[in-house]
């Protein structure tokens, strides 16, 4: 990325659909750049109230300097009005998509038309879209400022629906449109690079991990107890997302085994997750969850447990060709990892083998035989910690990662 641009010409605009909590990846590209020696301005949109309060606590204590972060679209807190007629025209945009090429682009996220509009103010070496949403102004930008046009494509946008829709026959038209556009273009899985790679050959296209800095990682530390504590976490913690099946597997086990879940989660599902765990005669007491948190308390959080649970369902393709932060985040914390058998998962595991099991999709069975090797296997389970741990300092870390970057 860096390399695109003159020694000294140091100006650089990232723009993102959600907020800075919600998009770490975004964060760490502010963060580099800053020690590189750039003047960063970020855009960005509301999207959740958890991430707004820890971006707003963040502020408050200076750990973000709040004049590079401009929030377009308004927000439910503070802009209700312009948050109002955001949603409003989000909806337009999307209902005359059909229309012209335009609304289609605008039509891709509520913030798009904001982004679209306040974009263009900032002059620019560099211009890092994330989300598809944010493209279309960011190569509206480059293109007026002579700038450098640069796209994250964090997931494989067509392939987020299991199913065709109007919506991704939008999100085709604007990628076959605007993505070609771009200087170059990240991916966060070498799977999700290889499907852009055959759509646009002819476009520069790399993969850059979902790895965190060492900083925030600890040494592993072995408890004398025999409780399994198993960690999942995401932005919002919700049904169909494998957790089913990890509570009828755990009801298959033996006693002695924990679940930790860690994003924000409604009363009902909190509610019919207790109700699936006593159901299959578990202990309800055996659930814990958390609220979301910033990303370096998530890592003192992860240090606690024993085994990390990426249940990636492979629905949609986009879920079966994706790596996820949680599974970088289980490995950088010295967690052993249990993992679904989606293709980048399998990939991935098959890379680093001796970090934790592969379980097939959909298998309760599989994923209880997983579980039951630990209980029976201490050792083992240890084992798998210290190589997680170490490979989360040695490879899959963000000092090793942002090598691509600069």
């Amino acid at each position: 990325y860096i390399q695109m641009v003159c020694e000294d010409r140091k100006r650089a605009l990232i723009l993102s659909t959600h907020q800075p909590a919600a998009n770490p990846r975004a964060l760490k590209e502010y963060e580099t750049l800053k020690e590189q020696g750039f003047t960063v301005k970020y855009l960005y949109a509301y999207n959740y109230d958890w991430s707004h309060e820890i971006d707003e606590i963040k502020f408050a204590k200076g750990l973000l300097p709040r004049p590079d972060f401009v929030q377009v679209g308004g927000n439910p807190h503070q802009q209700p009005i312009r948050y109002f007629i955001s949603r409003v025209l989000y909806r337009m945009f999307r209902f005359t998509a059909y229309l012209h090429s335009f609304f289609q682009q605008m039509g891709s996220s509520r913030s798009a038309w904001e982004l679209w509009q306040t974009a263009a103010f900032f002059s620019a070496d560099i211009y890092i879209a994330h989300y598809l949403g944010a493209l279309p102004a960011a190569y509206r930008a480059a293109k007026k400022h002579n700038g450098v046009l640069l796209f994250d494509a964090e997931d494989f946008h067509r392939g987020e629906r299991s199913y065709y829709s109007n919506q991704i026959r939008n999100v085709v038209e604007i990628e076959n449109r605007l993505m070609v556009k771009a200087h170059a273009v990240t991916t966060a899985s070498p799977m999700i690079a290889e499907e852009y790679k055959k759509l646009y050959p002819d476009q520069q296209i790399f993969t850059i991990n979902n790895v965190f800095p060492r900083r925030h990682l600890q040494a592993v530390k072995s408890r004398k107890d025999n409780t399994l504590r198993l960690f999942w976490f995401s932005q919002k913690v919700g049904r169909n997302r494998g957790i089913e099946d990890v509570l009828q597997a755990i009801a298959l086990c033996r006693k002695g085994i924990e679940l930790h879940l860690l994003g924000f989660c409604t009363e009902d599902d909190k509610q019919f997750f207790h109700q699936l765990t006593t159901a299959n005669g578990g202990n309800a007491q055996d659930l814990h969850f958390y609220p979301p948190v910033p990303e370096k308390e998530i890592f003192e959080l992860a240090h606690r447990f024993d085994i990390g649970l990426a249940t990636e369902t492979g629905v949609p393709y986009n879920r079966e060709i994706c790596l996820t932060n949680k599974i970088f985040t289980y490995i950088q914390s010295g967690l052993a990892v249990i993992a679904s058998d989606t293709l980048a998962q399998r990939q991935l595991l098959q890379q680093y083998n001796d970090v934790g099991f592969l379980y097939q999709k959909g298998s309760v069975n599989e994923l209880a035989r997983a579980l039951e090797n630990y209980l029976d296997h201490p050792a083992l389970l240890q084992k798998h910690k210290r190589t997680s741990y170490a490979i989360g300092q040695e490879a899959l870390n963000w000092e090793k990662e942002q090598a691509k970057f600069i």
